[in-house]
């Protein structure tokens, strides 16, 4: 039995070793993060939302113009990210630049919203130190989500940053059109065809700003007219109807425009060429609103 217990012994001591180990690099990383986030909120107007806005040069659009977007962003991350950035003290943040389009509302961001799939597993890897996990139960549902080998790994991971984004791609493909459209619009029997969860953070950004005096500008850039065509109507009525919901807001819409397919490095992504212009126009009609 004595021999037994050291043999236990010698075998936890390596274990709950690592653990410690882990949860002090944890909240030692944790502890970084809203360092740097506290450097970030020292900005005035921060771009947010996925990698469609990622191209919007922060430079071109205001002073103290930060860029914290990121590919495949769910609004839960966004405002989480804002969240930090309010409460960090840095500064007293005036305007937030949040992407919004058709295809935030499709099917493939419940999976970046949801653990049981692939998406949801790499958003948790991307997003671990934005992630209240201790306080939030909409994206945790069970903390034995938490307890596997690919957590533990995501500890040591760190967290994505994202950040302005520059491509020289121009005049994409049919072929890598319809491998963007079916990506973001294929859905299985069991999903919904529309994200309620990111109706759902949309408008706690919304009631965010507001509950902090921050103006929220709605932003959506322009698709590939091929990707476009795609679309099923009633996404356009989806995206449409959960919009105006939003009041008093300004929506920089430029979903309509007839964009040259140089300006576009894939069907949904501005290349440097697209994003300086737009950056421009973004920037002009939002002069008054920053200075």
């Amino acid at each position: 039995m004595k021999k037994f217990r050291i043999k236990l012994v010698k075998f936890c001591i390596p274990i709950i070793s690592l653990l410690i180990i882990t949860i002090i690099f944890f909240f030692y990383t944790k502890f970084k993060t809203k360092k740097r986030i506290l450097e970030i909120s020292k900005n005035e107007c921060f771009i947010m939302g996925d990698s469609q806005v990622q191209r919007i040069n922060p430079h071109l659009i205001g002073h103290k113009t930060y860029n914290f977007a990121s590919s495949g962003e769910h609004f839960y991350f966004s405002y989480f990210k804002l969240l930090d950035i309010i409460e960090a003290g840095g500064g007293k943040p005036k305007m937030v630049i949040l992407g919004v389009s058709i295809h935030n509302f499709s099917p493939i961001y419940d999976r970046l919203f949801d653990l049981n799939y692939a998406e949801g597993k790499n958003s948790l890897k991307r997003y671990l130190y934005f992630t209240r996990v201790f306080e939030n139960y909409d994206f945790i549902s069970s903390y034995k989500q938490l307890l596997n080998y690919e957590t533990f790994l995501n500890v040591y991971n760190g967290q994505d940053w994202g950040g302005f984004y520059e491509s020289n791609n121009s005049n994409p493909s049919i072929d890598l059109i319809n491998k963007t459209f079916k990506m973001h619009f294929s859905k299985s029997k069991i999903e919904e065809k529309y994200s309620q969860t990111q109706v759902n953070y949309l408008n706690k950004i919304d009631s965010l700003c507001m509950a902090n005096n921050i103006e929220l500008v709605l932003l959506s850039t322009p698709y590939h007219l091929k990707y476009k065509n795609q679309i099923d109507t009633g996404y356009f009525d989806f995206f449409t109807h959960e919009i105006e919901k939003i009041k008093h807001r300004k929506h920089l819409n430029f979903l309509n425009d007839s964009i040259d397919s140089s300006y576009m490095s894939d069907a949904n992504h501005l290349n440097v060429k697209g994003a300086t212009f737009y950056s421009n126009q973004i920037q002009n009609q939002l002069r008054l609103s920053i200075h």
